[in-house]
């Protein structure tokens, strides 16, 4: 299981069940001094916005930073014909799901979920949202377990059309992590937008390009705010269709400096002929040295087998369904098992890249 499905799989746990950190059902209501630290002051809200489009602010978005960073530096110019062509191809799935108008040197607005619900909170449009942020500051630096869980949160467009529905969640769990900092994880899902119009969809109704789309924050609980944008210390954003496509960006303020943007395609795609079909495509980009590695993987999961005396042999099962691996078992009794196994090229902090050239550093996140 990925580290994207396995938080996809938290996500859905999070909107299903009805917890809060740190309390019991009788503290689960308001009361004096410290007692109010376990009161989840989360309440429907159902707003209408006149515009779904972002304009200001764009360094705060998903992925506006990554974009920019991932264009060669034309005075390097050492970007082979092979990396350019990689990096058009991702560059021209982020474009689509986010929604780019522009290019990505000097994009002039972004239309996502995400960076939508992103900017509302930000501009504190809700007070429900504002109140809960006060109340997880608060806590947090009480170092109080404390959990703003709201599961029915809509936002319409003044234009009419098919509504978005979030869950907006805030947890801080008390105590510090293994780096000796407390921290705040934000959860944003967006889980009803169609990529579909209907007979009752205005023309003005805006579209997204995805089905859904989640994004996990942390925020250091000493720097957390309770208004306006915050720089956090990581984020993972990832936007996904039915037809099993997903686009995710990876960005880590404080501890790699680096962003990774990733297309995953079960289906396959082919960026050119002579790389044949993929699919798995991700560059990643440091802000200490501007280097941009590009990483490409044929498969999504695979295992490798191992044999009766417990080797592991060199036979790679590339996406496997679990009835196709039981016929296989049969088909070859002397197979015991299978381990997964990771891509040299693609999977793991080690990958080696298929190809790396000079990006453009960006001096806000240097």
């Amino acid at each position: 299981m990925t580290k994207l499905h396995k938080t996809k799989l938290l996500l859905a746990l999070l909107l299903t069940t009805n917890i809060l950190a740190g309390c019991s059902e009788e503290e689960n209501r308001p009361g004096t001094g410290i007692e109010v630290a376990c009161f989840n002051t989360a309440a429907t809200v159902n707003y209408t916005r006149e515009s779904w489009t972002v304009t200001e602010n764009l360094q705060q978005t998903q992925g506006d930073d990554i974009l920019k960073s991932m264009q060669p530096d034309s005075s390097a110019d050492d970007a082979s014909e092979t990396a350019i062509t990689l990096k058009n191809y991702l560059q021209a799935q982020l474009k689509v799901v986010l929604g780019l108008e522009g290019e990505p040197e000097s994009a002039t607005s972004y239309l996502n979920s995400l960076d939508l619900i992103e900017e509302v909170i930000a501009k504190d449009e809700v007070f429900n949202v504002i109140s809960g942020r006060q109340m997880v500051s608060g806590c947090a630096q009480s170092d109080v377990a404390i959990r703003y869980n709201n599961k029915d949160f809509t936002l319409n467009q003044a234009g009419g059309g098919l509504p978005l529905r979030y869950l907006v969640d805030y947890n801080y769990s008390g105590g510090a992590d293994i780096d000796g900092n407390k921290y705040i994880t934000r959860t944003l899902w967006e889980f009803s937008q169609s990529n579909e119009t209907t007979d009752e969809t205005p023309e003005s109704a805006t579209v997204l390009a995805s089905n859904s789309a989640l994004s996990l924050t942390t925020y250091r609980a000493d720097l957390f705010t309770t208004e306006g944008y915050m720089t956090p210390s990581s984020v993972i954003a990832s936007w996904s269709d039915a037809s099993g496509s997903d686009i995710s960006i990876y960005k880590d303020y404080d501890t790699y400096f680096k962003d990774t943007a990733e297309h995953v395609d079960s289906r396959g795609f082919t960026p050119s002929e002579s790389l044949g079909t993929l699919k798995r495509i991700k560059i990643r980009v440091s802000y200490q040295t501007g280097v941009a590695d590009v990483f490409i993987s044929d498969f999504v999961s695979a295992y490798s087998v191992v044999d009766k005396q417990d080797n592991v042999t060199d036979i790679v099962l590339k996406d496997v369904t679990g009835e196709e691996l039981n016929q296989l078992f049969k088909d070859n009794p002397e197979w015991k098992a299978v381990v997964p196994y990771k891509d040299p090229g693609y999977d793991g902090d080690n990958a080696t890249p298929l190809t790396s050239y000079t990006g453009t550093l960006l001096p806000h996140r240097g």
